[in-house]
């Protein structure tokens, strides 16, 4: 939510300064790059997408959660893509680190 409000401030917190993240498109972003791209969002009021059946694996410290995301693209196209979110707990606090979209075909 954080993300799609533009609240950058906010999602600062919830993210590892070694955040990285690999697109669907295949580029590669970090906590500067993400941060960015949530500013970008600031008074946009971008609907916020469906995530139906999101799992949650957890191990230890460690956690990702995984599932299918479906958006509408500015070209007007709905898109599927897996995605999976890692995080891990630190200093009181789950925090993600690692980021993965990837793009389902459509048939």
């Amino acid at each position: 939510m954080a993300f799609l409000t533009g609240d950058a401030e906010l999602e600062s917190c919830l993210l590892l300064p070694a955040f990285t993240e690999i697109f669907g498109d295949g580029r590669m972003g970090h906590l500067d790059d993400e941060l960015a791209l949530a500013r970008a969002n600031q008074g946009k009021h971008l609907p916020i997408p469906d995530f139906p059946g999101e799992q949650v694996l957890l191990h230890g410290d460690a956690a990702v959660a995984y599932g299918v995301s479906t958006s509408k693209g500015a070209d007007g196209q709905v898109r599927r893509q897996w995605f999976a979110d890692y995080y891990v707990w630190d200093r009181g606090a789950w925090h993600a680190y690692f980021a993965q979209q990837t793009p389902i075909a459509s048939h």
